[in-house]
């Protein structure tokens, strides 16, 4: 089933709902609201905001960004995770195994991501 062209109006919103800080989702529930949008998913959104963002940002790897948002959050859900970083559900599990093979301590039980802290370790001086 293929979805009806975007409208001028859908991209601009699009465009100002993300801007204005909204999650993919939240953005979604907006589409939804809005009798002159199509029911679009987030995955369709997301593919909006990137063919039509106007926007040239400086790039930044997935990696590091992914980890500047472990730090911030240490347990945050799969799905609220691809949102912030941009991606689909599914490219969150190799960012995460990325991480992993770099040292980080990652654990993922049901449809959460917990960001453990390293452990510290214990250096006793030496009595001279």
């Amino acid at each position: 089933m293929w979805s009806k062209p975007w409208s001028e109006y859908e991209k601009q919103k699009v465009l100002e709902l993300r801007q204005q800080g909204y999650s993919w989702s939240q953005i979604v529930e907006e589409f939804r609201k809005d009798p002159k949008c199509q029911n679009r998913s987030r995955e369709a959104v997301r593919w909006c905001y990137r063919q039509y963002n106007q926007e040239k940002s400086a790039p930044i790897s997935l990696s590091a960004k992914a980890l500047e948002i472990l730090k911030k959050k240490r347990t945050i859900s799969v799905i609220e995770f691809a949102d912030l970083l941009d991606v689909p559900p599914k490219r969150v599990f190799s960012v995460i195994y990325d991480l992993k093979n770099q040292g980080k301590n990652i654990e993922i039980e049901n449809d959460r991501i917990i960001f453990l802290l390293p452990k510290k370790v214990l250096r006793l001086k030496k009595d001279i």
